[in-house]
């Protein structure tokens, strides 16, 4: 098996991009630090900012952000979730991609169950990647704080349960779930190495990996780990042909910066 990693695409007006979806035509991102939902046409030079927030800002200070972390497409409308690490971090919005409304969840109840099942302590919880399988609802729980705790959570109407999950260390560094698409019936998640504790300080990253996760059976595969020293927090499902897989990756670089670069990794046999 083997990786290649391009650059693919660089979108101005975005920077800190924690989450990706394509749907339609168009590449949807997130920012952890920002009240935007950002919309670029795939094939043209067309964008959008979609509001989340009455008052909507593209650089919020890091204890004032809603920390917007993982993004999905479900029943024709854009899930955006934020991380829960922070009791101003459970908020959900869902965006009509078409007539660019937006509704408001609260999440806090959700995670209260997901942190009492679990036993995560709520300053080591934080959510990075939500997958819609079916009736199922599937969290990826980022192990950078306290203890470590790398796991998925599922939820499928009232029942909620808690799988944790072990990932290698890369170059000595634990490396923590960063996002999850599903392909077909597998789920593909991302994975960073950063040296902090903290779900709320960064730290040096010496890498990112890919693998999979089977929710029936909870097998974890580990495909390898990708090019350079980057932090990817988006992963979205582009494209497959015999022999060959195409996803797109969007990175959160933790500095100041007026675009992002979307990259392409190609997962050949």
């Amino acid at each position: 098996m083997q990786l290649t990693l391009e650059a693919f695409r660089r979108l101005p007006g975005v920077g800190a991009a924690s989450g990706l979806c394509l749907a339609n035509g168009w590449i949807y991102l997130i920012s952890d630090n920002a009240t935007f939902l950002y919309a670029h046409s795939l094939e043209g030079e067309d964008s959008v900012r979609i509001p989340l927030a009455a008052d909507p800002q593209a650089d919020i200070r890091k204890k004032e952000k809603p920390d917007f972390e993982a993004l999905l497409m479900r029943d024709g409308h854009l899930e955006v979730y934020g991380s829960g690490s922070r009791p101003n971090r459970q908020t959900k919005a869902v965006v009509d991609p078409n007539r660019h409304t937006v509704e408001h969840e609260d999440l806090a109840p959700l995670y209260e169950r997901m942190q009492a099942v679990s036993g995560i302590d709520p300053d080591a919880f934080n959510i990075e990647g939500v997958v819609s399988k079916g009736n199922s609802l599937y969290f990826f729980q980022r192990g950078n704080g306290a203890g470590g705790h790398n796991g998925i959570f599922s939820v499928s109407g009232s029942t909620l349960s808690y799988q944790p999950v072990d990932l290698p260390t890369i170059d000595g560094t634990a490396a923590t779930f960063t996002d999850a698409t599903l392909v077909d019936d597998t789920i593909y998640f991302l994975a960073a190495a950063e040296a902090s504790d903290s779900t709320y300080y960064d730290g040096e990253v010496t890498g990112s990996l890919i693998g999979t996760w089977h929710p029936d059976t909870d097998a974890t595969v580990v495909l390898g780990v990708l090019p350079g020293k980057y932090k990817f927090e988006g992963l979205a499902f582009e494209a497959r042909t015999v022999g060959r897989m195409s996803f797109l990756l969007c990175e959160d670089a933790d500095v100041a910066a007026p675009f992002t670069t979307l990259y392409r990794l190609v997962i050949s046999n």
